[in-house]
């Protein structure tokens, strides 16, 4: 295997997604190439043309700029969609870093999802108390609880945005009390820092996205080689 392709809502590169992918990959020789739906637009363009509208489905994600920009997901999917067309040329298989719902996606390559891919950990722990869940928006909190229900269990909400000045460690206040078996940070925004900050203020088990789906990607792709 040459390369993965790694894709986000945002512009690349994200360092700190590179970051997380590279001891999984570098020592084996594996090259990321990194792509964003947003590449190429300016921040004026994106925040007149791919802003939510009231009651829409939204995403956040970091700009090279540094600047946090919140889009409407019907946008983000033609984006995404080309960008992953782009990298089939470039590379073996392509993730998607972005825990939002894109069932609708398609790639002769093996594709993955990290919303598909946390939901089965989640399964994978049978959990019978609750789930705490952190997201980086109040106005997400509905959409990624409905997400979450599959699994029968108790969901309680957080927020905090990865992008910014949020308190996690108050979030994560809010969310032990409630005594949840996990707590999962629903962003590939939220790094591993902010993980042991949510670990040490809740005294919970901590499932962070940016250092599951890396190791869960190598593992894959390793066994089928």
């Amino acid at each position: 295997m040459s390369a993965l392709g790694v894709v986000t809502i945002g512009q690349a590169p994200r360092e700190d997604i590179a970051q997380s992918f590279a001891p999984h990959f570098d020592r084996a020789g594996i090259g990321i190439v990194q792509a964003g739906a947003l590449d190429g637009l300016s921040e004026d363009a994106i925040r007149s043309t791919l802003a939510p509208a009231e009651g829409e489905t939204t995403y956040i994600t970091r700009l090279l700029s540094g600047t946090s920009v919140e889009l409407a997901k019907r946008h983000v999917v033609p984006l995404l969609q080309q960008r992953v067309n782009e990298l089939e040329s470039q590379c073996a298989a392509v993730v998607v870093v972005c825990t939002g719902d894109f069932p609708m996606l398609t790639s002769g390559l093996p594709l993955f999802f990290p919303d598909q891919l946390l939901l089965q950990a989640a399964r994978d722990r049978q959990l019978d108390g609750s789930l705490g869940l952190v997201v980086p928006l109040s106005r997400q909190t509905e959409d990624i609880s409905a997400k979450w229900d599959e699994l029968g269990v108790t969901i309680h909400t957080a927020v905090a945005t990865p992008y910014g000045e949020a308190d996690l460690a108050a979030a994560a206040a809010v969310l032990a009390v409630h005594r949840p078996e996990l707590i999962v940070l629903d962003c590939m925004g939220y790094t591993a820092a902010h993980g042991q900050t949510v670990q040490e203020a809740s005294g919970c088990e901590v499932l962070v996205p940016q250092e599951f789906i890396p190791r869960y990607v190598a593992q894959k792709l390793g066994e089928a080689e």
